[in-house]
């Protein structure tokens, strides 16, 4: 599983939108970027196919799941979504 460090990202507000930040606060996933059809995310737990089931009915995209740890989702979420 490939990690993101979530310190360092940018993320646009059309792949903010995808996601509520409620439900990114939920599942600890903040998703990255969007390309063609497929949404990665960075999330506490990528393993959590329940999570990545919710996030792909939610947002009708094919979720890759990427590592990121815990407190750095909790400041990249904090900071991306208010």
């Amino acid at each position: 599983m490939s990690y993101i460090d979530c310190t360092a990202v940018e993320v646009p507000e059309e792949v903010l939108r995808l996601i509520p930040a409620a439900m990114a606060r939920r599942h600890k996933a903040l998703p990255i970027k969007l390309e063609d059809n497929k949404l990665t995310l960075a999330m506490a737990e990528p393993q959590n196919l329940q999570a990545i089931d919710q996030l792909r009915f939610k947002t009708a995209k094919e979720i890759v799941p990427r590592l990121g740890l815990h407190g750095e989702l909790r400041c990249a979420i904090d900071k991306h979504y208010g």
